[in-house]
């Protein structure tokens, strides 16, 4: 699969989306939630590209590594030991985005053949 090239455009927005809330909230001009709404926008924008890739070609990312993202977060809210806005936010928009990206692959996988998988034959010449 072709790689596509990265849009500089793209990563000067994202940058930008990244510098400056950071700095005004390390200057205290904004509070802490609103980087984290921030960074939700970014991420969730950061996911496109995967979205894409994976609606081209279904059988592209590994399943699996979105499963254990998925089950990390749901830990790591178990996990923490002061429940707030701040601690809980991005685990669970993790989950959303894990959850929605692992739904989406399966059903995309399903009318799809694994380009992936290498063919073989039976003996009686039957594709398996």
């Amino acid at each position: 699969m072709n790689q596509q090239p990265i849009s500089i455009k793209f990563l000067g927005n994202m940058a930008f989306f990244m510098v400056v809330p950071t700095t005004l909230s390390i200057l205290n001009v904004i509070p802490l939630s609103w980087l984290l709404i921030d960074l939700a926008i970014i991420e969730a924008l950061a996911i496109i590209p995967t979205i894409k890739k994976i609606k081209k070609a279904p059988f592209s990312e590994n399943l699996e590594l979105y499963v254990w993202g998925d089950a990390a977060m749901i830990l790591s809210i178990i996990a923490a030991s002061n429940i707030n806005f701040n601690t809980v936010f991005i685990p669970l928009l993790w989950i959303v985005i894990l959850t929605g990206t692992i739904i989406y692959m399966l059903v995309l996988r399903k009318g799809a053949v694994n380009q992936n998988k290498p063919v073989t034959q039976n003996a009686d010449s039957t594709v398996v």
